[in-house]
């Protein structure tokens, strides 16, 4: 009997110590000297030669409910993207159940000063795999603000990361009066990974088509997207309108190696917004096929465009070091005859 009290005793003991020290630990990450450190070592954990993160200003209830003043993230460039009055809540329960459940994260501001530049150390099939984490993740809420010139909106969305998959759900809506949204679900699982991708955008005030073909009539903006494979054999289809001038419907290819493969083949649709004299050249539509690897440099071989006077084929390369533009284009005798034609026709004019 004494060495089962004296059992029930140490385990007592270890108990309470451990007890102890937990609570220890989550009172000195209450105090400013505590949240300095945790910013520190998050900051230095998330890092990596490619991509360097700062946190400035953690306060909260260390650790379920915090905010950060700052976070800058840089590459070897420097910095490049800031958000500003970062929030994060984490469920308790779920903590102590073993997961990670983020009941909301929001960030009041987003400021991106460049895109990032520097050239990456790691191969571009390591950012595809789903990270292998000691707790599920779940992501309950997001709901940073998107603030820009005549738009106002929120996103609203939600992801997961267990095991071998990583979910994510987005939705953007605009909260200024006007319509137009954005719905993003894609999903990441297995490895190799297996990628499932639903996009719908829509844009229906006709602003985005006015400043981007610098029109006043306003045509309304849709965009999808949708496929499913694995990421080195994925395919998918993309449809895209801006009212009734101009339509694109392609299906998509998209291998991922150590650079992106991606090929195209569709219709499109533009007579609307072309000079009279070139519509009979074109055609309502064209047929377009190409090729693209895009890597240090984006280079299409083969490109091949159908139109209603003949078809045209051939390749371009954009980027490297020089920064150089190079492409050769063949067109068909079909085509050269029908275009003097129609060049004779507007000199006649």
């Amino acid at each position: 009997m004494r060495t089962i009290a004296r059992v029930f005793c140490w385990l007592g003991a270890a108990l309470g110590l451990s007890l102890a020290i937990l609570l220890g630990a989550f009172g000195v990450l209450q105090t400013r000297v505590g949240q300095a450190w945790l910013a520190k070592t998050v900051a230095q954990t998330v890092s990596s030669p490619d991509f360097a993160v700062s946190v400035e200003g953690l306060h909260g209830i260390v650790p379920f409910h915090l905010t950060i003043d700052r976070i800058d993230i840089a590459d070897r460039d420097g910095t490049y993207l800031t958000l500003r009055d970062f929030g994060l809540d984490i469920s308790a329960a779920a903590l102590l159940a073993g997961r990670l459940e983020i009941l909301s994260l929001s960030f009041a501001e987003l400021e991106m000063a460049r895109s990032s530049t520097a050239p990456s150390t790691t191969p571009l099939t390591g950012y595809f795999n789903v990270p292998r984490l000691p707790v599920s993740v779940i992501l309950d809420r997001l709901s940073p603000p998107v603030l820009g010139e005549s738009l106002v909106a929120t996103v609203d969305g939600n992801g997961r990361v267990a095991g071998e998959t990583a979910t994510v759900a987005l939705y953007l809506h605009r909260t200024d009066g006007a319509a137009g949204s954005v719905e993003l679900a894609m999903e990441l699982a297995g490895a190799p990974p297996i990628l499932r991708l639903q996009l719908e955008a829509n844009e229906p005030t006709g602003v985005l088509v006015d400043r981007l073909l610098g029109r006043t009539d306003r045509p309304p903006f849709a965009l999808s997207l949708k496929g499913t494979g694995p990421l080195a054999d994925w395919h998918g289809r993309v449809v895209a309108a801006a009212g009734t001038l101009a339509h694109f419907d392609a299906d998509v290819t998209l291998a991922v190696a150590t650079q992106i493969d991606l090929g195209l083949s569709g219709t499109v649709a533009i007579a609307p917004l072309l000079p009279a004299e070139i519509t009979p050249l074109i055609g309502d539509q064209f047929a377009l096929s190409l090729h693209a690897t895009l890597g240090d440099r984006i280079v299409v071989d083969p490109l091949s465009i159908g139109l209603a006077a003949g078809t045209v084929t051939g390749d371009a390369a954009v980027g490297g070091p020089d920064k150089a533009i190079v492409a050769h284009l063949r067109a068909s005798c079909r085509l050269l005859r029908a275009c003097s034609g129609a060049n004779s026709r507007a000199r006649h004019r």
